[in-house]
């Protein structure tokens, strides 16, 4: 078993990823994989957990990123203790997925969504919906834990307008509730099918309803293209980590590798 490549096309961008085997028998691939890449996408199952194996590829993450590479989001890493400060929902480099039904979202889009109907910036909402941060329907402000109301009975933004709508549009649909399928779909001016809509399976209803309203293709991809940094751009800290010290080229002078054709051969040692 190998690691596995394919290009994926979105917008006017090519995404080249590079499918890496996650199981500690295959630590070499990783390594491979992480030393010809501009970032990486890291996929931790929300119910099994951060694991072992989880640990070990982030670390090895964290090693090229030492070594001269750039974090998700332009961040330029020191050491080993500005990883938890480095993933965070409200930079836009996590995306909360579900491969199952096929969709996605990151705290982008929701900002998207309430920035006109609260009165906010997106910019401001999108720091605001993770954390701490509460919403004061009486104020029409966003407060912190001192300024709840209502004997601190009130849920962080994160739950009241992200989870919340989530769980109502997933409950409406497995039970049958077409006013509230008819009106997710006018809202967000969705596509769907009649004859998916018509199915008697709710969970296929769920499923044609949330792929077209959050794609997890969008969610993923627009985060890779925000986050990782120009590939052109990064070529200045990767080659002189993939090209040998004794060889005699400065990386100033390897301007060439963006104006000719340049021919190279990988070889990896097993």
């Amino acid at each position: 078993m190998k690691n596995s490549s394919i290009s994926l096309h979105y917008n006017h961008y090519t995404v080249n990823l590079i499918d890496s085997l996650g199981h500690i028998d295959f630590c070499g691939e990783v390594s491979t994989a992480v030393r010809l890449s501009d970032g990486a996408l890291l996929l931790v199952d929300v119910v099994e957990g951060v694991h072992i194996q989880t640990h070990a590829v982030l670390r090895q993450y964290v090693d090229f990123l030492l070594s001269g590479g750039t974090a998700a989001g332009g961040e330029v890493m020191e050491d080993n203790d500005d990883v938890e400060d480095v993933f965070q929902p409200q930079k836009g480099n996590v995306v909360f997925a579900c491969a199952l039904d096929g969709w996605g979202f990151g705290i982008h889009e929701f900002a998207e969504i309430y920035a006109s109907k609260l009165g906010a910036s997106v910019s401001a909402l999108q720091k605001a919906l993770w954390g701490p941060r509460y919403f004061n329907p009486l104020m029409k402000m966003i407060v912190g834990k001192k300024g709840i109301g209502g004997g601190g009975k009130a849920k962080p933004m994160f739950v009241q307008f992200v989870l919340e709508p989530l769980w109502q549009v997933c409950q409406g649909a497995l039970e049958g509730d077409k006013g509230l399928i008819e009106k997710v779909i006018r809202s967000f001016n969705l596509q769907v099918p009649a004859r998916e809509l018509r199915n008697k399976d709710a969970k296929v209803v769920f499923q044609s309803v949330m792929s077209r309203w959050l794609q997890l293709s969008d969610a993923i991809l627009s985060m890779v293209v925000k986050c990782l940094p120009d590939p052109v751009a990064a070529q200045g800290s990767r080659i002189s980590r993939l090209i040998p010290q004794g060889e005699n080229l400065e990386v100033e002078d390897m301007g060439f590798f963006y104006n000719e054709i340049f021919l190279s051969f990988l070889r990896r040692l097993l």
